[in-house]
């Protein structure tokens, strides 16, 4: 009697362990189907928008200058609608406030570029780093493929 209540125990106890690593959150990733529906309604939105403003390469400094914060205000305009989500959505998918700050240190190091473009003076992007990596490399890291980040950095 005594061995059937202990392997009892330890059954509820594996599938209360199960339950609860099924439903943790993985800190990595955007997981959360609230949290990801509302990114993948912005994604879809931001993809859109940049694929309506491409960046002319070949184009003058003032219309690349022009095209390049077309698009940095896509980003924001992005950023705003993630932000939607009241923060205690936001804080319980640990990604997510972060993502959104790097898009916004991304949009304002292209800013920069945009700027110094309008100015007629070269420039290139200095992708912004936490830690030493890229932010893009973080961005590209939690489990949502928004847009191709590498045109982006490429200013295309």
């Amino acid at each position: 009697m005594g061995s059937a209540i202990v392997l009892v125990a330890l059954m509820v106890i594996s599938v209360v362990g199960l339950w609860a690593y099924a439903n943790h959150d993985r800190p990595e990733l955007i997981d959360r189907p609230g949290v990801v529906a509302v990114v993948e309604h912005g994604c879809a939105r931001l993809r859109a928008e940049l694929a309506s403003h491409p960046v002319p390469t070949g184009a003058p400094p003032s219309v690349r200058a022009a095209t390049i914060a077309a698009q940095d205000e896509a980003i924001r305009d992005f950023v705003a609608h993630v932000r939607t989500l009241d923060a205690d959505t936001r804080a319980d998918d640990l990604p997510v406030d972060t993502w959104l700050a790097d898009w916004e240190r991304l949009a304002s190091a292209r800013d920069d570029v945009a700027d110094a473009l309008s100015r007629g003076t070269p420039a290139a992007l200095v992708v912004p780093r936490d830690h030493g990596r890229a932010v893009t490399s973080r961005m590209a890291a939690v489990g949502v493929s928004c847009v191709d980040l590498g045109r982006l950095v490429r200013l295309t």
